[in-house]
């Protein structure tokens, strides 16, 4: 490798670039629907869905972003018309969240949002047989500031590569 490259890998790795998002991190879904609390439930977020209800209910986190869907067409959580929630945590983004985008096909859907959470509500409905709420996330992203021994190091990274520049 030659020194070009190796400078810009140790660059990069002393910066921490990284992309702060969902898949990696444990999350928590939790239903209630009129009377009936259907728990929390935490999940790693991987490839795939993360977990259903009912064996019909599909939900999936992405790397910023969540869906649910029905596998038929369904009379509702508790089929009853009452208040639906459904609460999404540990939404940690790299920062709190900023903004909540979704899409659905319900009618009367609302969100509500903290740091790391987002509340979705709506009266109980006939869920159809698709994806029928799907949502993205934004977060502010705090301004980095290096840190004073990830500064010490890159000091001390830049002064062997001048070293070996001035063995030559």
């Amino acid at each position: 490798m030659n020194k070009k490259r190796m400078v810009a890998l140790a660059a990069l790795v002393l910066s921490g670039a990284a992309q702060a998002g969902l898949v990696g991190e444990t999350v928590g879904i939790q239903l209630r629907a009129g009377a009936l609390d259907y728990g929390l439930h935490t999940h790693v977020v991987g490839d795939g869905p993360e977990g259903n209800y009912f064996g019909n209910q599909t939900y999936d986190f992405s790397d910023n972003g969540f869906s649910i869907s029905s596998r038929s067409r369904y009379c509702g959580f508790s089929c009853t018309g009452g208040l639906v929630t459904l609460t999404l945590t540990g939404l940690d983004l790299g920062g709190p969240l900023s903004s909540v985008a979704f899409t659905t096909s319900l009618r009367g859907v609302t969100v509500s949002f903290d740091d790391h959470s987002a509340t979705f509500s709506w009266r109980d409905q006939v869920l159809p047989s698709q994806v029928y709420l799907s949502a993205s996330f934004d977060a502010a992203q705090p301004q980095k500031l290096p840190e004073p021994g990830s500064l010490g190091l890159a000091a001390l990274a830049l002064a062997g590569v001048a070293l070996l520049k001035r063995k030559r």
